[in-house]
């Protein structure tokens, strides 16, 4: 398997969907969306948008979902586990 591992700081108020991997690279199989940004209220809106951006840009990736940094590599287990 080819895994690529990409972190990307945004800012809050701003998505550049142009930016994001799969614009012209094609598909991404996974994408994981950290708890510094799902579960912090202020961030809603980036979290919207980082998942309208997935589904827009590459509508067949798989999201998953990490509670701390330490369930990261589970989390990553869990969205790869039955591909």
């Amino acid at each position: 398997m080819n895994t690529r591992v990409l972190s990307i700081g945004i800012d809050p108020h701003f998505l550049d969907y142009s930016t994001l991997p799969g614009r012209t690279e094609g598909e991404v199989g996974l994408v994981m969306v950290g708890g510094g940004i799902r579960m912090m209220p202020q961030n809603t809106l980036l979290f919207e948008r980082i998942v309208n951006a997935v589904v827009e840009l590459s509508p067949s990736s798989r999201l998953c979902f990490n509670s701390s940094p330490e369930t990261t590599v589970d989390a990553l287990r869990r969205g790869l586990g039955d591909r």
